[in-house]
């Protein structure tokens, strides 16, 4: 899966970025404390968002293909920093509204476990940085905005989660 995602800097304060994905654009700032103007949430508000919407997603996307009772799915995701293994930490709360059993939940629990996102994050992921024209990667991302989802499909068919 390839996912491309193309940043500018907005030059309207010292920090502030726009976020252009799939024809949908955002911006992200630092807080005032920080020098920023707090136009947007900070890298660290994104990365939790991130972890929380895939996890989200990932949940209803097994609940639905099993045609279980889920009428909701709410997700609460805390950067918490660097523990004393100089390992960032996260805690992540889900909360599940609707009739399920017991068993229900805690495969929705364990699938919640291997959203793509989360899979990335603790499983050492590589970046590769070098210089380069950006030159036409805001198309590029439009016409691969679906793969996110294809790839939270191929992850649900292979987790042996039934």
């Amino acid at each position: 899966m390839h996912k491309t995602v193309v940043l500018c800097e907005t030059q309207n304060g010292p920090f502030q970025v726009e976020i252009r994905s799939g024809g949908v654009s955002f911006l992200s700032d630092q807080a005032p404390a920080v020098g920023g103007r707090g136009g947007g949430p900070d890298p660290y508000d994104l990365l939790c968002g991130a972890l929380g919407a895939c996890t989200s997603m990932t949940v209803r996307f097994f609940a639905n293909q099993r045609t279980w009772r889920l009428s909701r799915v709410r997700v609460a995701v805390k950067y918490l920093g660097k523990n004393g293994a100089n390992q960032v930490c996260f805690e992540r709360i889900l909360a599940l509204d609707g009739d399920l059993t017991e068993d229900q939940r805690s495969q929705l629990l364990a699938i919640a476990e291997g959203c793509p996102v989360h899979v990335a994050l603790t499983g050492g992921c590589t970046i590769a940085t070098s210089f380069g024209d950006i030159g036409n990667a805001e198309e590029e991302a439009r016409s691969v905005q679906n793969d996110h989802f294809i790839a939270m499909q191929a992850r649900l068919r292979t987790s042996g989660s039934e």
